[in-house]
């Protein structure tokens, strides 16, 4: 088999193997619905938010750039279908994600 014929066949039975070495690869907020949707850096800018603290002071808190503040409040509207920040920190308190 040549190396071409290998890479197929490998990518042709790419679902076929252990679902449980697939199964370590998810997220871990998909592998059990009891557990929180965030990441600990996503539930430490929310619990900040929650705090009253805006973009600019997270990212001094936590030695992040802004940016990466604000793709973490993206990201934790998109989990918790928020509309916006006041919003999220609500779904989270009443969903207990976010305790103050």
């Amino acid at each position: 088999m040549s190396e071409l014929d290998s890479r197929a066949y490998v990518f042709a039975n790419r679902g076929t193997q252990n679902p449980s070495a697939s199964a370590r690869w998810r997220p871990h907020y998909q592998m059990t619905p009891s557990t929180s949707p965030l990441s600990s850096r996503e539930s430490e800018v929310l619990h900040w938010l929650a705090y009253g603290k805006s973009g600019p002071e997270i990212a001094i808190i936590l030695g992040i750039s802004t940016c990466t503040v604000r793709i973490h409040i993206q990201s934790v509207k998109r989990k918790l279908d928020a509309v916006n920040i006041p919003h999220a920190v609500y779904l989270a308190l009443t969903r207990g994600i976010l305790r103050l």
